[in-house]
């Protein structure tokens, strides 16, 4: 089984009996799974909580589900999609413009040049930038515009009904499925520091912080990890992101990468 299909099972099995209603799963992963499994450069951005939109029809069905208890529900990748669509720039949320101007930032970095920060006129590059990131939920039930670390927690400890896994394992899982080359914590790091410790087969060693943009970053299982705030508290331009994360870089790497690139010609390489 690829781990399309396998990820694809694990959200349909991750969600059991709860489809419908308030609280119900939202299903995440890729923005489009044949750009992400041919991207050069995977990123995956870890966020909090779904936000529920069971009262609006789905205009966005994912494909991936199709034939699946989940073919007509809201998914995170339909929600992302159905955010750009809507109208300009000036009305889409803040959480989702600013991801895609970091994401654009991350994958085209330019170390002679400041990044844009006005998102393209051209809907398809909006759509391929999106295509080569992934946006995962650690709680994939609907809940409110505001998150509570606390509730989150607590969520990440408990197992879904008939499952014995837990949902922070699920969450591992999930990840390990998607192998990004980079996780992206968007205001998420403090909470899985709080549910990892330090016991966690090293998820959180190695930390290193840049506190003059309040950035961090660490490697485990071969992945690149970047710790920063949420995307929707402010608007942030993804120059001073990408300043901390290249800071970062020349500390955790030892040395500027030779190419002038964000990352090295192989993330998966070394860190560890």
């Amino acid at each position: 089984m690829s781990n399309r299909d396998e990820h694809k099972k694990l959200m349909v099995d991750w969600a059991g009996d709860r489809l419908s209603g308030t609280g119900r799963f939202i299903a995440d992963g890729p923005f489009d799974w044949d750009e992400w499994e041919a991207a050069k450069l995977r990123v995956l951005f870890l966020l909090k909580e779904a936000y529920d939109k069971d009262a609006e029809p789905n205009r966005w069905p994912d494909d991936i589900f199709r034939g699946t208890p989940l073919a007509e529900n809201w998914t995170l990748s339909s929600v992302v999609r159905d955010a750009f669509v809507k109208g300009p720039g000036s009305s889409i949320p803040r959480t989702w413009k600013n991801l895609f101007l970091w994401a654009r930032a991350l994958h085209n970095f330019d170390s002679t040049k400041p990044p844009m920060e006005e998102l393209p006129k051209d809907r398809g590059e909006i759509w391929k930038i999106l295509g080569r990131c992934a946006f995962v939920n650690l709680k994939k039930y609907g809940g409110a515009t505001t998150s509570d670390g606390g509730d989150i927690q607590q969520h990440l400890g408990e197992a879904p009904s008939g499952n014995g896994k837990t949902n922070f394992d699920l969450i591992q899982q999930q990840i390990h499925l998607l192998a990004p080359d980079v996780v992206f914590c968007c205001g998420t790091y403090d909470i899985l520091r709080s549910k990892a410790g330090r016991e966690s087969s090293g998820l959180l060693d190695h930390h290193h912080a840049n506190p003059d943009v309040k950035c961090g970053m660490w490697r485990s299982n071969g992945m690149t990890w970047i710790d920063y705030w949420h995307p929707g508290w402010f608007s942030v331009p993804s120059f001073l992101l990408l300043q901390g994360i290249f800071a970062l870089q020349v500390r955790f790497y030892g040395s500027q990468n030779p190419s002038g690139a964000l990352w090295p010609s192989n993330t998966s390489a070394s860190g560890e």
